[in-house]
């Protein structure tokens, strides 16, 4: 059994897809779900101290090999994933080095901007 701690809560899960089983357990309240085969989502919403929040736990069948991977939304907001996903990894890395030459770029032509403004 899989457990992800978001916060104070606790998100426990049992994949077994491939006899349609699933169980996932949240702050040890059992979470009702659907009989699938294959891949499972399963949606729910929760109470917490912001109010009413959504989850959505979903289990897919990998593409290369045996086994199943597993992602976790709150919110429509990424929790957790243990998929291998190198496209989102690179475009997070350019996000941030897109980021850091805006800032550099910005530092760079306020300082030239003070000099010519100074004369200098």
């Amino acid at each position: 059994m899989k457990t992800i701690i978001f916060g104070n809560n606790e998100i426990k899960i049992s994949k077994k897809p491939m006899i349609g089983k699933e169980i996932i357990i949240y702050n040890n309240i059992l979470v009702p779900s659907k009989k699938t085969f294959g891949s499972c989502n399963n949606v729910f919403v929760a109470f917490e101290k912001e109010g009413y929040v959504q989850y959505d736990v979903k289990i897919r069948l990998r593409r290369r090999g045996f086994g199943f991977n597993t992602t976790v939304l709150r919110q429509q907001q990424l929790i957790y994933s243990d998929k291998k996903n190198y496209g989102l990894l690179f475009s997070n890395f350019m996000k941030e080095l897109m980021a850091f030459n805006t800032s550099a770029q910005a530092a760079f032509i306020k300082s030239a901007c003070a000099k010519v403004v100074s004369g200098g």
